[in-house]
């Protein structure tokens, strides 16, 4: 009897909570407390051929902007270019706070560019774009540099030919490290090649991050990681991105001792990304700044 009042209990204040959520936000189907509207969403998809045609229902039913409950979190969704323009490029200062996934946060501590906000953002947004320009990007500095990585690579494939006598070549590993080594080549100017350990088990551990997240991962609460078999899933999720933080802190600790030890030295606006953000939290230091969001 004390169970079913208590869950009744619990029901009516789940509803009655969603209830007054709901009043402050575009219209939209409504959400079952902790699966939002999950089930509802998946019926619409699985009806008309896929989530587009579960988005394009659900607008011809509450209009170009209606609200998506992903479990006990709404998602405002705008299906109209005009709406879409005036929101997001005439006002876009006031939409440029961004959501952070909780598992995506927890190892940058919501810092970074990608999974920040606020001034921290805005300061690395304009950083980077800064830095990048000065490396080529949009002119044909950066195409040279990208060609230079691209000709080293299929060298390579060339040379397998050779030596194997057979045309048939799998060209997915050398892409891969193509593509790892334009970016590391930006970063830190190293390239990798098809022996370097340090890609393989870079590229390992983002393969387990990929594997081991799902969608709904995407919308776990704190509350959430203290239960046990849930936290074993999401220690899972974590462990490689905590390791791939703790190596690239390895490669700035190593570049920093380079430069104190005078074997790499720091150019006007450095050989590359890592070495103009060491610059910029110089220039920072200096100045005095108690504000940055350079550490």
């Amino acid at each position: 009897m004390i169970a079913s009042i208590l869950l009744l209990t619990f029901i009516v204040a789940a509803f009655s909570y969603l209830a007054l959520r709901r009043a402050k936000l575009p219209p939209g189907p409504f959400p079952i407390p902790l699966l939002g509207n999950i089930p509802h969403l998946s019926y619409l998809a699985f009806k008309n051929g896929g989530i587009v045609g579960a988005l394009r229902s659900l607008k011809e039913e509450y209009g170009p902007v209606f609200t998506i409950w992903f479990g006990p979190m709404p998602t405002v969704h705008i299906t109209d270019l005009d709406i879409a323009q005036d929101a997001m490029i005439k006002h876009g200062a006031n939409y440029s706070e961004r959501w952070v996934p909780l598992l995506l946060d927890l190892p940058r501590n919501g810092l970074g560019l990608i999974a920040s906000n606020g001034k921290i953002w805005l300061d690395h947004r304009r950083f980077s774009l800064h830095t990048l320009r000065n490396f080529g990007l949009g002119r044909n500095i950066i195409e040279e540099r990208i060609m230079e990585e691209f000709n080293l690579k299929f060298n390579a494939i060339d040379l397998q030919i050779q030596e194997t006598g057979s045309n048939v070549v799998d060209p997915l590993p050398l892409i891969e490290v193509l593509v790892g080594s334009i970016i590391n080549k930006l970063l830190f100017s190293e390239r990798f090649d098809t022996s370097s350990d340090d890609f393989f088990a870079l590229k390992r551990r983002v393969d387990r991050i990929v594997s081991n997240i799902s969608f709904l991962d995407l919308f776990v609460y704190k509350f959430m990681l203290t239960i046990p078999l849930l936290r074993q899933r999401y220690d899972r999720i974590l462990e490689p991105l905590y390791q791939l933080k703790a190596y690239v802190r390895g490669q700035l600790e190593q570049r920093k001792a380079d430069i104190r030890d005078g074997k790499h030295l720091l150019e006007e606006e450095g050989r590359d990304y890592v070495d103009a953000y060491l610059i910029k939290m110089a220039e920072e230091l200096k100045e005095g700044s108690k504000e940055t969001s350079f550490t």
